[in-house]
């Protein structure tokens, strides 16, 4: 199964994308686990985070298990918004979070990293109104630096998915 992850800062339509990828591609979803294990707690240590990637992890293998004959599925975030996460506020990576991301890289992934070309909205979760265009920077270094697939996604609207499913028409043949 092809993981097509959506990733990028924050308020960059990640999750709104997600879900028209997957009617557009009658593909599965894998949710953001963060955000349902946020939103019962008021802040988060680095213990979280490794909780939280554990989980994403475990929801990618559910839908891996519950849908064994889809092509594709979309993910909304994985490891490297940890990886990027736990740089910006802790510094440098956890062994953990290395040997994570190596057992990621190994899957069949291609990432659409969502450029800050949108408004900010308001989020109680969100935190980083004013680093989006860094943080974008930090994604793209990440992607170079670990050699994965990608494409940046950008524009407002219709056109924001159409260049989505552009980039996922020349990576597979799922719309074929």
């Amino acid at each position: 199964m092809k993981r097509l992850v959506l990733t990028g800062p924050e308020s960059t339509g990640k999750t709104s994308l997600v879900r028209e990828l997957a009617i557009a591609l009658n593909a599965p979803v894998v949710s953001e686990f963060a955000r349902d294990y946020l939103d019962q707690r008021p802040s988060y240590l680095p213990h979280d985070l490794h909780l939280i990637a554990q989980g994403q992890y475990a929801s990618e293998q559910a839908v891996k298990t519950e849908h064994p004959t889809a092509k594709i599925c979309v993910i909304d975030t994985d490891i490297q918004v940890i990886r990027i996460w736990w740089r910006f506020r802790y510094g440098p990576l956890p062994a953990w979070l290395q040997e994570m991301s190596k057992v990621q890289h190994s899957q069949s992934r291609h990432y659409l990293i969502c450029r800050p070309d949108l408004v900010w909205e308001e989020d109680p979760l969100r935190e980083n109104k004013d680093d989006r265009d860094m943080l974008f920077d930090q994604y793209l270094e990440d992607a170079d630096k670990r050699s994965l697939s990608f494409d940046v996604v950008q524009g407002h609207g219709k056109k924001r998915l159409s260049t989505a499913l552009e980039f996922v028409r020349r990576i597979t043949q799922i719309l074929e």
